[in-house]
């Protein structure tokens, strides 16, 4: 199983350079998903607009491993960095028609990879998943300054995309989707129990 998000916001700043963002994000974050093993792929983009130094871009890739473990792999911006939404602003400012691929090379992406125990809490989480559900009903209205959460799962015999408005990253636990929720409790897991960089705890 593949599980993908990403969560752009709707802000009037975000539009000017949202199309050369995801190719930029698409490009550092290119992942080649195996198949045969079970596999749930979760990324965060859109994270701090307008928010500096609150929210970083994150991708996570968790496997079934043999032994009863999991292999996480994970790419992020090291702490040290701006988001990528700012460092690509800053290159634009300087050279305005910059490439998606010359854009992406100019920007450090960390990627790390751990093995877990399926006791940990992140097993845990994960399994939560297939409980998760999402109305298959229209809202037309639209939430200004939040975040839009994109999920696709991809299986041998099935296919799924949802496309979620909520609130931004730093509130997505106060969501009313259960989702949502859920994206917020994984990511802030992997932040402080997982990954050797710790952005939850500077």
């Amino acid at each position: 199983m593949l599980i993908s998000a990403s969560s752009p916001v709707f802000a009037q700043q975000t539009f000017a350079y949202a199309n050369l963002y995801v190719a930029v994000v698409n490009r550092l974050f290119q992942h080649e998903v195996r198949h045969g093993a079970p596999e749930t792929l979760l990324r965060y983009t859109f994270c701090g607009i307008g928010l500096p130094n609150t929210c970083r871009e994150l991708q996570i890739s968790v496997r079934d491993t043999n032994g009863g473990q999991l292999g996480v792999q994970m790419w992020y911006v090291p702490q040290s960095s701006p988001d990528i939404w700012d460092q690509l602003a800053a290159l634009t400012t300087k050279t305005p028609d910059i490439t998606a691929e010359k854009a992406a090379s100019l920007i450090n992406i960390q990627q790390e990879t751990k093995t877990i125990s399926k006791s940990a809490r992140l097993w845990n989480l994960l399994q939560e998943a297939h409980l998760l559900s999402a109305p298959l009903t229209v809202d037309n209205s639209l939430t200004v300054d939040g975040s839009e959460y994109h999920f696709e799962v991809h299986s041998l015999s099935e296919e799924l995309s949802i496309t979620l408005q909520g609130p931004p990253p730093q509130k997505a636990s106060e969501a009313k989707s259960p989702i949502v929720r859920w994206m917020a409790q994984v990511r802030n897991e992997v932040e402080r129990n997982v990954m050797t960089q710790n952005p939850a705890k500077p």
